[in-house]
């Protein structure tokens, strides 16, 4: 009998820390997901505010850009002189004596 009362103990002990573990796990779990929600939550805020102020310049930004449009159209091309550029040529004989000796 002495036997059987302490197996009954241990039995409820071993039921009683597995709920324990078990409610615990749950508020961890609670707590986690409330963290995340709160993350969310705020990277969702601050992106919502990006967003506005991107628009906002990028409207500026367009505003800017037709109002100097407007006010000046872009000059013709000029005409590039010949004393303006250079052609250079090279040329390696000891690429072309390589190339040679290869075939």
């Amino acid at each position: 009998m002495l036997v059987a009362c302490k197996k009954q103990k241990a039995e409820e002990k071993k039921k009683h820390d597995e709920e324990a573990m078990q409610a615990h796990t749950h508020a961890m779990m609670a707590a986690l997901e409330v963290k995340v929600m709160i993350h969310e939550h705020n990277h969702l805020a601050a992106a919502d505010l990006l967003k506005d102020e991107m628009e906002e310049e990028m409207k500026t930004f367009q505003s800017h850009l037709q109002a100097s449009l407007n006010e000046e159209m872009l000059p013709p091309s000029e005409k590039m002189g010949e004393e303006k550029f250079e052609i250079v040529v090279s040329f390696d004989e000891e690429e072309e004596n390589e190339e040679e000796k290869d075939d």
